[in-house]
């Protein structure tokens, strides 16, 4: 993915409208999200979202994550399944499967997962 720009924190943070869940903030249960989410605090639970989830260098999630792309900058553990992208930061902590298009795995990234990449159909290139 060196041809590709990658969006930094604050380019995802400046996205408009995002749903977040601060660092202050402990939640359990199932989130259904129509936009983009971004998770500081510490969340427990099923996450299904049409958008982008960025878990920020505070958050924690331990669950199951359906979204378009996600940035992991924090701690995650269970299994994500990504349409698009995946980038785990410097700091980013994965524990269990991965799924998605493209990851990109940053230098000082903690990665303890099954990864496995979709191959692209003459479809998705449309």
């Amino acid at each position: 993915m060196t041809n590709k720009k990658t969006k930094s924190l604050q380019d995802i943070s400046k996205s408009i409208p995002i749903n977040l869940i601060d660092s202050d903030t402990v939640f359990e249960g199932s989130i259904k999200c129509g936009g983009d989410i971004r998770i500081d605090g510490k969340y427990k639970g099923d996450l299904n979202v049409k958008g982008d989830i960025v878990i920020g260098k505070t958050g924690f999630i331990e669950g199951n994550i359906n979204a378009k792309n996600a940035y992991i900058y924090g701690n995650f553990s269970g299994k994500i399944n990504i349409k698009e992208d995946v980038e785990i930061g410097p700091i980013g902590k994965v524990k269990g499967d991965l799924l998605a298009k493209k990851i990109e795995i940053k230098r000082g990234a903690q990665v303890e997962a099954t990864i496995e990449t979709i191959k692209e159909t003459t479809t998705d290139k449309k």
